[in-house]
């Protein structure tokens, strides 16, 4: 099956609330020509269809007062529903196209879009006439309403990729009869529908805000028996054996994806959220619905998807994207979480992208991602992405050099063990905006295909709602009064202003970039990283990515799994690049200063007082040798201690045992402010 699935004519069809609404959308449902242009379906058997009618479509079944659409193929309109006027018209940007089925501009590839991701999970949790409560940002978040902040901030941040607006842990009530943002459900299927008809109002709105925004929903590994169509034999014929209440009662499991119950399970619910206007999708925990084994607390014990599950899930797959040709729904892609289950024979064919958590650890009072502590080598293809996350994201992208999307995982359900999303949210707004700005330039640093998601809405551990949040910490709806916050949210977190910048900056920011952008504390400990490390030496003192190990293979295994220090390992591996061919050959070699300016980017991190005795020490020696400069560089820069304590890596150094230490660079370490 080709990556991607086939691009046809443009069209598609939204979910409708109501019987008549629906029966409508079926009946002018066909292949559409937009602006009036013409569009030919499978066989070209059906009639055409043009963008007045999706417009009529879109505004009868959501009841919003404005909805996306398409002026034509290079444009994307919002258009008034009372009188059908198009209150703005976008152009899409270089290398995407406006998908009438969505009013979105889509690009060509997956790629493209996810180099600027956020992350919406439990928003579709939110009913969607929410929006008619919404005043200012902060007052929306003070107050815990979800939809109305993630909309602002979505507007303000333009981003292209929406990571996870809807997913199948959302479980039908018991009784199976309800209503939700005005849908009334009373059976499995028509409780799906009302699912999908409040998302697909979500992505109205959302698209709205921001024309390029490529939308991703969740099959997950959670299954509650209240959503299943038929619940006879739930455990023997949907679940994978001996998960029944692993996610608390007797009524949920892991799904089993080798199962005839399951692919249809997840079938039924990826076209209703195609009929929403999403266009990705992604499978939770794929190890373990998929046949393989889950990973230890330390990354140990997993076992890849089997032969079984990786059929399943072409079989989903399958059905997905045959779907999404009737419906002239365009490309559809596919991304795995706990993606190393999908290496090698086992499923890899069927990824578009892949998903990993990005986990932060605690050392000295300061959060870091140690990307690859465990020193994975260099040795399945260019894009070089470390061994250290427990999803291993990276071996499926090694093989086939995939994009790579990173989010803030909360996989805790425990108060007393923080996951990464409680860690992130325990610092000051100020922190932790620039956290993670470091941390997406350090990820796009490191592969050109690697991003971290922005999260914009976040659920606390496994069991919001009920779950309760710590005093202190940034969560929405906790202002005035509350104690207990209800999520992470994007402007209660003071993470707005940072991401659009970042969304408006380059997709992939050259070194120099990097050091104006980054706090050098941050970068220091991650650069603690062995895989960081080589991947930051070949950028400054060589100025190329890193595509290819070749002569410097041996220098890389050489490094330790974690480099502390400038002094030792991190120096030897400097010397080894200055010495090379490929530096003595270089121009650099022979002009004035560019080994300083480069040794000081690999060892001072652009700081200032740094290079400033960098270059009094070069002054100082006209004569000194690469080695020997190398040599005073990480002196200075252990005396800063820009990569960790230096006395971790050798006890006997002093500061003051080289002339070229200053008392009066040291900053002293401590937590952050």
């Amino acid at each position: 099956m080709p990556r991607g699935g086939s691009t046809v004519g443009r069209g598609g069809v939204w979910v409708m609330q109501g019987v008549v609404a629906l029966a409508v959308a079926a009946a002018l449902h066909s292949v559409v020509g937009v602006d009036g242009e013409l569009g030919a379906g499978p066989g070209g058997t059906r009639p055409p269809l043009h963008t007045g009618a999706f417009v009529e479509l879109r505004c009868r079944g959501t009841g919003l007062d404005r909805v996306s659409s398409c002026h034509n193929r290079t444009h994307h309109t919002v258009v008034e529903c009372a009188t059908r006027r198009p209150l703005r018209t976008v152009a899409c940007r270089p290398r995407f196209v406006c998908e009438a089925s969505t009013g979105a501009c889509t690009a060509d590839t997956i790629r493209v879009h996810m180099l600027r991701s956020v992350d919406f999970q439990i928003v579709e949790s939110s009913p969607a006439v929410e929006v008619s409560q919404c005043t200012t940002p902060l007052e929306d978040a003070q107050a815990g309403r979800m939809l109305c902040e993630v909309l602002a901030a979505t507007e303000a941040i333009q981003p292209t990729f929406g990571h996870s607006l809807g997913n199948t842990w959302l479980a039908a009530p018991e009784s199976g009869v309800g209503s939700f943002d005005g849908c009334n459900f009373t059976s499995p299927a028509s409780w799906r529908q009302c699912v999908g008809s409040n998302i697909a109002k979500q992505a109205v709105l959302l698209v709205e805000r921001a024309p390029h925004l490529l939308l991703n929903a969740g099959l997950m590994e959670y299954l509650s028996k209240s959503n299943l169509d038929d619940p006879v034999d739930f455990e023997s014929k949907c679940c994978v054996p001996g998960t029944v209440g692993q996610w608390g009662g007797n009524d949920t499991c892991v799904p089993d994806v080798q199962t005839q119950c399951i692919q249809e399970y997840y079938t039924e619910w990826g076209k209703v959220f195609m009929d929403a206007g999403v266009r990705s999708f992604f499978f939770g925990q794929s190890r373990l619905t998929g046949g393989g084994r889950g990973c230890n607390i330390d990354g140990t014990g997993c076992s890849r998807v089997s032969a079984a599950g990786a059929a399943g899930f072409g079989v989903v797959l399958g059905n997905l994207k045959a779907y999404a040709v009737d419906r002239s729904y365009g490309s559809v892609w596919f991304g795995p979480q706990a993606a190393s289950g999908f290496e090698l024979a086992n499923g890899t064919e069927l990824a578009d992208w892949v998903y990993g958590a990005q986990h932060l650890h605690s050392r000295q009072q300061w959060l870091v991602q140690p990307f690859g502590v465990n020193g994975t080598s260099p040795q399945y293809g260019p894009q070089w992405y470390g061994g250290g996350d427990t999803h291993d994201a990276n071996r499926v992208n090694n093989a086939k050099a995939l994009p790579v999307m990173l989010d803030f995982d909360n996989f805790s359900g425990d108060e007393d063990r923080p996951d990464d999303i409680r860690r992130l949210s325990s610092w000051p707004n100020a922190t932790r905006s620039q956290f993670v700005q470091t941390l997406w330039h350090i990820a796009r640093l490191y592969s050109p295909s690697v991003t971290v998601s922005v999260p914009m809405s976040k659920a606390a551990g496994g069991n919001w709602p009920a779950f309760s949040q710590p005093q202190g910490q940034c969560w929405s709806g906790a202002w005035g009064d509350r104690a207990d916050g209800l999520y992470f949210g994007v402007y209660s977190c003071g993470l707005v202003n940072a991401t659009a910048r970042l969304f408006l900056g380059p997709e992939q920011p050259s070194v120099e970039q990097v050091l104006s952008a980054v706090d050098v504390l941050h970068f220091g400990e991650a650069l603690q990283s062995r895989d960081l490390t080589a991947v930051w030496g070949f950028r400054t003192l060589l100025g190329r990515d890193f595509s290819s190990v070749g002569e410097y293979r041996n220098a890389v295994a050489s490094l330790p799994d974690l480099v502390l220090g400038a002094r030792g390992a991190r120096a030897a591996f400097a010397r080894s690049i200055v010495a090379s061919p490929e530096f003595t050959n270089s121009s650099c070699k022979n002009t004035a200063g560019c080994l300083t300016n480069r040794l000081g980017q690999f060892m001072c991190l652009g700081r200032l007082d740094c290079l400033a005795a960098v270059e009094q020490a070069m002054a100082a020696s006209a004569d000194t040798s690469p080695s020997d400069a190398v040599d005073s560089i990480a002196h200075v820069a252990d005396s800063l201690s820009l990569f960790g304590n230096a006395a971790l890596m050798d006890p006997a150094w002093r500061l003051g045992d080289q002339t070229v230490h200053r008392e009066r660079l040291r900053r002293p370490r401590g937590p952050p402010p």
